[in-house]
């Protein structure tokens, strides 16, 4: 009778667990992502499965007859485990998660570095326990470590349920450690010779870690370049992620956003309509770098907005021009994801500062130590975000520096500011520049339907981000003013593209093509060569930044870049004079096939999108062969659709021509 109440359980215990799982891995219905309901309908199968195997006898089910551990063997497993634990995590990373700027240069021994001091910290925790054996025994010792273990490389996998992450590591826990247990003295043995070994893997990974990050591969190749020419100028590339021109003080806005912004431009030219060819990070900066636009720069049926693919690399860079011409070039980016050197922008600077070791990137390596500070951090109703982003201040700090040790040669410097991409945490005394309230969360949520309150107080946050980037971009360039640096100097100052805040219903970038993403601040600087304060109303693509650096520090060839120099709009020699109309293209380039990420009410969920702006109009086509058309002129928020307007039907006509003629010269460049 005990045996088949038994059997009976075990039955009754799997169902139960089936239920409260079905809908989240069978999609058989019911509250996705296990709600509570479904969690404690799992745990009350699993103790029936429990009473059901053990045969009602609970003394079995608790028992542990493990021996207890030494405090010398807690900390050499502790070691032992957290280590391990690295090297899994790092080869989940490399094997089955396809993003490049997870795979950062000192992703290995930061990873294993990290997981061993999050491990020794536990056993450290664990000591004081040991005076009750039965407690901290080897079995439930290794329980805790090897459900750690076992939880840090799944956390790695967002589209798996966190619940079912943590029931598959509880189960594979509970086995491992009940076979540690019954091979005790094996189990010790095996971690005392392999620990050595472990550690001169980690050691050896760091040292070459390290050794990567040193300036001894730049300065091999600084000793290559050639001589440069004499009274060449030095370049200064100021690129402030995610600002639109919409938001700064400069461009008319509200707020006093920009106020040193605003002091530069009277030094030099300040163009009122620039506009970036993409909507986000990667191909934007790609573009400023070679001339080329997104469809050229990626292989055909890629997809770069899952990031995954690097940029072709046929097309030379501005970088790799200017070296050739004797340039000491270095980038100092702050935009850890698209500006990774693994996604080619840093071809031609013999420095690229992109993961620089630090504590705070070092703990934020470890998927477990991350997911721990944030379950802190929401038990605490602190902000959930873990910011380990490098300041404005830093990124100047490190040019600054490195500019202290260059001698004799003019450089060509691009700086990346990261401070306006959400999640939009202004550092103090920033903080409530704008505004009078933090929202909930800085970041913003794919999906999710914002209040019109919600939306503002993001972008009292953001505008705040913006007026920390201009104060600490206005000490730069302070300092550069003391130390004579910046008077033979051309300063380029833009945005790869601007960000939205409910206009057309959106949030975000990369989704759409409207002005607010491709309207981007440009100023560009020169005393000893261009008219101070001068404003330039035509529109402008940042396509032909390439052309205008060598065209501004007197490099012959400018014809290794598509497009032409902006000079054309300030030296009256070079204005057109054949009437030919500018037409400025700008895309979202989709490529092999949709990211599951998008979201439906996405424009650019339908695929690839082009846009045209030229004579006054901007055209917008969608991958589903929808269209678009604004009145570039008189409608700068883009409100008014006129691709129906029966008045309109011949200028629409005309950009479509316009489109694919954009279009073919590109594929014939």
């Amino acid at each position: 009778m005990k045996k088949l109440l038994s059997v009976h359980l075990i039955v009754f215990g799997a169902g139960v667990i089936f239920v409260a799982v079905a809908a989240d891995f069978l999609g058989l219905g019911g509250h996705p992502k296990m709600g509570t309901r479904q969690i404690l309908l799992a745990i009350a199968g699993f103790a029936v499965l429990l009473i059901g195997k053990y045969k009602l006898d609970w003394r079995r089910m608790v028992a542990d007859s493990s021996p207890p551990v030494s405090w010398r063997q807690l900390l050499i497993m502790a070691a032992w485990f957290g280590l391990l634990t690295g090297f899994l995590e790092f080869l989940v990373r490399e094997l089955f998660v396809k993003i490049i700027f997870n795979l950062n240069p000192h992703l290995f021994w930061m990873i294993t570095l990290a997981n061993l001091i999050l491990f020794t910290i536990i056993g450290l925790i664990l000591l004081p326990v040991r005076r009750w054996p039965k407690v901290v025994s080897l079995r439930i010792t290794t329980f805790i470590f090897i459900l750690l273990g076992c939880l840090a490389p799944l956390l790695n996998f967002p589209q798996i349920d966190i619940w079912a992450r943590v029931l598959l590591a509880v189960g594979l826990a509970v086995q491992l450690s009940r076979l540690v247990a019954a091979h005790s003295n094996g189990f010790h043995t095996f971690v005392r010779r392999t620990l050595p070994w472990m550690l001169i893997l980690a050691v050896g990974g760091s040292s070459v870690g390290i050794y990567e990050s040193s300036t001894l591969s730049e300065n091999r190749t600084l000793a290559k370049l050639p001589p440069a020419m004499p009274s060449a100028p030095n370049v200064l590339l100021l690129v402030l992620d995610t600002v639109r021109a919409q938001n700064l003080s400069l461009y008319g806005y509200h707020r006093p956003t920009t106020p040193r912004l605003e002091q530069f431009a009277k030094t030099g030219i300040l163009f009122e309509r620039a506009l970036s060819t993409s909507p986000w990070t990667l191909p934007a900066h790609a573009t400023m770098f070679t001339g080329r636009f997104t469809h050229e720069l990626f292989p055909e049926g890629q997809t770069p907005l899952d990031a995954t693919v690097p940029l072709r690399d046929e097309y030379p860079t501005l970088a790799e021009i200017l070296s050739e011409h004797g340039y000491a070039t270095a980038g100092f980016v702050a935009n850890l994801g698209y500006c990774a050197a693994a996604y080619g922008l840093s071809r031609g600077f013999a420095r690229y500062e992109d993961y620089m070791p630090s504590l705070e990137l070092l703990l934020g390596s470890s998927a477990l130590a991350v997911k721990l500070v944030r379950q802190y951090r929401e038990l605490t109703e602190k902000q959930n975000v873990i910011d380990h982003r490098k300041r404005a201040e830093d990124v100047n700090n490190s040019f600054l520096h490195w500019l202290s040790r260059r001698e004799g040669r003019p450089f060509f410097a691009f700086l990346n500011y990261y401070d306006a991409h959400d999640p939009y945490l202004p550092p103090y005394p920033f903080e409530l520049k704008f505004g009078s309230k933090k929202p909930e969360d800085a970041q913003i949520a794919h999906g999710r339907k914002y209040k019109s309150h919600e939306i503002q107080e993001l972008q009292d946050v953001y505008d705040s981000c913006i007026a920390y980037i201009d104060h600490e971009i206005g000490s730069l360039l302070d300092k550069l003013q003391e130390q004579g640096v910046l008077e033979c100097t051309v300063v380029i100052i833009t945005s790869d593209h601007g960000e939205q805040f409910g206009e057309h219903g959106l949030m975000y970038h990369g989704n759409s093509l409207y002005s607010q993403l491709l309207h981007v601040p440009l100023l560009i600087s020169f005393s000893k060569n261009l008219p101070a304060g001068k404003r330039i109303r035509q529109p402008v693509s940042l396509r032909d930044l390439p052309n205008t650096v060598v065209d501004l520090v007197g490099i012959d060839d400018i014809t290794r870049f598509p497009g032409s120099s902006l000079a054309r709009h300030w030296v009256d020699a070079r204005a057109s004079a054949n009437g030919e109309v500018e037409t400025h293209f700008a895309e979202v380039f989709v490529g092999g096939e949709t990211p599951n990420w998008f979201q439906e009410s996405w424009p650019v969920y339908k695929g690839s999108m082009q846009s045209l702006v030229r004579e006054g109009y901007h055209y917008i086509r969608y991958g589903d062969g929808n269209e678009e058309l604004f009145d570039f002129e008189n409608d700068p928020k883009e409100e008014h659709d006129r691709a129906d307007s029966e008045g309109d039907r011949a200028m629409l006509k005309l950009m479509r021509a316009a489109l694919e003629t954009a279009l073919a010269l590109s594929q014939e460049n």
